[in-house]
């Protein structure tokens, strides 16, 4: 039976806990580029094609940096909220 909505949550992980098999993982796959870095410098070399190359560093660049999200913005701005009606109205009030 599914927890009602808006119940408290036990158990689990709780929000922000990294996951520990993909924790190990990255480890490993680190672990393994580094015992491995100088064939792959070779082997990196060896690729003729500019194409495949940049396939390869993308996709090597996507495991090392983390990707960014998008952000959206609405935002609603009234005329008399803009700096420009402010700057109008405090003109007007050093012309008196």
């Amino acid at each position: 039976m599914a927890r009602p909505k808006g119940s408290p949550k036990y158990g689990g992980r709780k929000k922000g806990t990294p996951n520990a098999v993909t924790k190990d993982l990255r480890s490993r796959i680190a672990g393994f580029l580094v015992d491995n870095w100088e064939e792959a410098v070779a082997s990196w070399s060896a690729i003729d094609d500019p194409k495949d190359k940049l396939k390869l560093y993308i996709d090597l660049a996507n495991f090392g940096i983390p990707k960014l999200q998008a952000v959206s913005l609405e935002a609603t701005v009234k005329k008399e909220d803009s700096v420009e009606e402010d700057l109008r109205c405090l003109c007007e009030e050093n012309k008196e």
